[in-house]
């Protein structure tokens, strides 16, 4: 099945934490050193075209003092049947802490993530601005549609509408536990458009389920349907 979770892979060598059908999986074969020019080895991630993934995986997006949100999202990624990736969970990234390649490897391990996910949700919050991984992040994963259903962001109550970047009106707009109904859509769209795609793989929640996400406030005005 084309799928696994990401937290079991905690012993594995960087490039045999990636299965076969991976997207990018050749590239971790050479892994750069300090006398090879690392950023040669980035734009290989790059230059690929993103596959459809075989299972409907999604990607979330947040800076890291949104982690408590963040994972939340992720628990209703899960409880709606949808594989995701967030880096908070990732083994690979806190094992390679301390190497001299770290931000190299770190990027190396998104780029291959954003390869390997169909669907996207940016968590916008007050601490987001500034953030130069979120816009990208949500580019490399959006199609090439100007406006699509396939990317998403959650909104902050506390967020100043001024600081919504506009490219985020291209995507589904969510408030509050209403990514719950954008997911099963998608879901549900997947299911109509590919009848055979492969089912993702659950294994049970690890730990607590984290708290749910701030309700909202005079920002409910901002909840789009692409």
């Amino acid at each position: 099945m084309p799928s696994y979770d990401w937290r079991d892979f905690r012993s594995a060598t960087l490039p045999g934490r990636f299965p076969d059908w991976a997207a990018g999986r050749a590239i971790w074969e050479r892994y750069p050193t300090e006398e090879d020019r690392p950023q040669e080895w980035l734009n290989r991630f790059r230059a690929l075209e993103r596959p459809a993934p075989a299972v409907p995986r999604l990607f979330i997006s947040h800076k890291q003092v949104d982690r408590d949100l963040a994972l939340r999202i992720a628990w209703l990624a899960h409880e709606a049947g949808m594989d995701f990736w967030i880096d908070v969970l990732d083994p690979q990234l806190s094992m390679i802490n301390g190497t001299q390649l770290l931000a190299v490897a770190t990027a190396g391990i998104i780029e291959t993530a954003l390869l390997n996910c169909s669907h996207l949700i940016a968590v916008m919050s007050p601490e987001t601005r500034g953030s130069a991984w979120v816009p990208y992040e949500y580019g490399r994963v959006k199609e090439m549609l100007p406006v699509t259903t396939q990317v998403a962001c959650w909104l902050h109550p506390e967020l100043d509408h001024q600081n919504l970047p506009e490219y985020m009106y291209l995507g589904k707009i969510t408030l509050s536990e209403q990514i719950n109904d954008w997911l099963t859509n998608q879901l549900q769209a997947i299911n109509r458009r590919h009848s055979d795609h492969a089912s993702g793989f659950q294994p049970a929640w690890r730990g607590r389920e984290p708290k749910p996400l701030p309700p909202p406030s005079g920002l409910a005005r901002f909840a789009t349907s692409p």
